[in-house]
């Protein structure tokens, strides 16, 4: 008899043996692979057309960050390069390796939730390093806003002044030119959630 709140009656497209302290963190199944404990699933993950979102980097403080840099999802990344790998909190404190990911396969992206706007005066920092390797197209702005509606307002308030602070300077450096910018802050604030989400 299976346990109450085990993942496999939870959600339909949940993971057989998948352990997880509340999502937080990546926690790969003893003794199978990512690719073994994927595999059966993945069938249902195309016809469903969604992305798969991975809670990536720091969260409540169960989550143990030593199993949840988005390094750990590499396996899964290659075996589905077909299938779309959302990598939650931009892997935050691993947010360059969330960036790093997200540039050299094409079926990453990053969502920056969470570390907007909990890592405060480390935004621009963040944003720089993650936009410094990752593409434009591929960094999507989200807040994680899901506990008091004033951190919807601060996390949109500190999103656009990091991501204005950054491609400022992208631009002064002459990396890019006025309108790239303009195009980037809207492709991130929007586009891009748009586009691997539907409108």
């Amino acid at each position: 008899m299976k346990r109450r709140g085990s993942p496999t009656r939870r959600r339909p497209f949940g993971l057989r043996g998948w352990r997880s302290s509340r999502a937080e963190g990546i926690v790969w199944p003893p003794s199978h692979s990512a690719t073994i404990c994927f595999s059966p699933r993945l069938p249902r993950l195309k016809r469903c057309g969604c992305p798969m979102q991975f809670h990536t980097g720091f969260g409540d403080r169960d989550a143990d960050l030593r199993q949840a840099n988005p390094l750990h999802l590499r396996t899964v990344i290659e075996r589905f390069p077909r299938l779309p790998i959302v990598l939650l909190h931009a892997g935050w404190p691993a947010y360059r390796e969330a960036g790093h990911l997200a540039a050299i396969y094409a079926n990453v992206w990053v969502d920056l939730s969470l570390a907007i706007p909990f890592a405060t005066a480390g935004i621009p920092a963040m944003l720089r390093d993650v936009l410094g390797m990752a593409p434009c197209s591929k960094v999507l702005f989200a807040t994680d806003a899901f506990t008091m509606p004033e951190i919807y307002w601060l996390a949109a308030r500190w999103g656009r002044w990091g991501i204005g602070n950054v491609l400022d300077e992208f631009v002064e450096h002459g990396w890019f030119g006025i309108e790239d910018a303009q195009e980037a802050a809207q492709r991130i604030l929007n586009g891009n959630a748009r586009g691997l989400y539907g409108p």
